[in-house]
């Protein structure tokens, strides 16, 4: 990996909505940043499917700049 600043995003629960408002935002004032997501992505919220699905595709598009961990809702289900 190599030095890159990271943008660390925490609780989305369903929202992928907020994660694109969030990426688009960090392109702007981070040109070239990574992405680590904290968990809790499910257990409420409007779009869990879809926010599964963006966050697979952000593995695909990003590379060692993404990484996903899961928070303790998570591992719950």
């Amino acid at each position: 990996m190599t030095n890159t600043n990271f943008l660390a995003i925490a609780d989305l629960h369903g929202h992928p909505d907020h994660l694109d408002a969030l990426l688009a935002r960090a392109a702007v004032d981070i040109p070239e940043h990574g992405v680590v997501t904290l968990g809790d992505y499910v257990d409420n919220g409007p779009d869990i499917p879809a926010l599964l699905d963006r966050l697979i595709e952000l593995q695909v598009e990003r590379g060692d700049r993404f990484r996903c961990i899961l928070g303790n809702h998570d591992l719950a289900c």
